[in-house]
């Protein structure tokens, strides 16, 4: 670990890059509990000091404090960590999704741009986040073939925001279940297309995992005309059920694989699990 920040610095410095220590945070568990005691009986002597090494000068916090992430952090936008720590993640997505709402009723009077605002802000913070709900929550005995009625906590707190956002617009108690799916139905069925959690979620977490799997063990094309990028096999085995058997996120991706392969891959491809995980695009799926 050390000598990746090392090398960092050799290479950006001259650039004018600086790694501020205050906000680099270094998980090195998400178990909740401290990693260096555990790492001092199995790991040698070096290796320990070099991780202390790297907390102490590069994870701090104002007082000088070296910091260690035990339960998870953000990464672009979504949770990395243990299932508590995404749960609070998403609760507090909402929370914000929320006040955003309430500041759209008091500030903006127009109807219609109060709606739009919603549809296409407000809401919008959430979409990324209903995949990983699937990812770190989903358990194994969910009919995979039942993906569109996905209702974990953060779909269910999505379509309650919803359902609140159009009672206040209407100035109503009563927003009904039958008005929720026409205001998520999309625009050219008569709808008005907003976002739909239930449908959306479990999609969202099999074609983002299958583009993974696919740079993981193809590489990376950069542009059509060139070779692929080729990353280190190990990354490829993480994505590999054979050789990671007791990855529970790997678990939940080929529990629903299937059912989404057969709608998401070409009609005529004779594997169609194969299909989307090596020549299928993400848009296309």
């Amino acid at each position: 670990m050390l000598f990746f920040f090392e090398e960092f610095e050799r290479l950006a410095k001259p650039l004018g890059l600086n790694i501020n220590p205050l906000k680099t945070r270094i998980m090195l568990s998400c178990s909740s509990k401290f990693a260096l005691p555990a790492m001092r009986k199995e790991y040698p002597r070096h290796i320990v000091e070099s991780v202390e090494a790297v907390l102490d000068n590069y994870s701090i916090d104002a007082n000088g404090e070296r910091v260690e992430v035990m339960d998870g952090i953000r990464l672009l936008g979504a949770p990395i960590g243990n299932a508590n720590f995404a749960k609070d993640f998403f609760a507090k997505a909402v929370r914000q999704a929320t006040v955003n709402a309430a500041k759209l009723h008091a500030k903006v009077s127009d109807l219609q741009t109060r709606l739009r605002l919603f549809h296409q802000c407000t809401i919008q913070q959430l979409p990324h986040l209903l995949g990983n709900e699937v990812l770190h929550t989903a358990p194994l005995r969910y009919d995979a073939y039942q993906w569109e009625e996905w209702h974990g906590p953060l779909a269910k707190a999505t379509d309650h925001l919803i359902t609140s956002f159009f009672a206040t617009l209407l100035c109503t108690d009563d927003f009904p279940a039958h008005a929720l799916q026409i205001s998520q139905t999309s625009v050219g069925d008569g709808g008005l297309g907003g976002l739909n959690p239930s449908t959306g979620a479990v999609p969202d977490f099999v074609l983002s995992w299958a583009t993974a799997t696919k740079y993981a063990q193809q590489g990376v094309q950069l542009e059509r005309e060139s070779d692929p990028i080729a990353l280190p096999t190990s990354l490829g085995n993480l994505f590999t059920p054979g050789l990671n058997p007791e990855s529970v996120y790997l678990k939940r991706f080929c529990h629903f694989l299937g059912p989404i392969a057969d709608i998401a891959a070409p009609a005529r491809a004779p594997d169609k699990i194969t299909a989307l995980l090596t020549n299928c695009s993400t848009n296309r799926a």
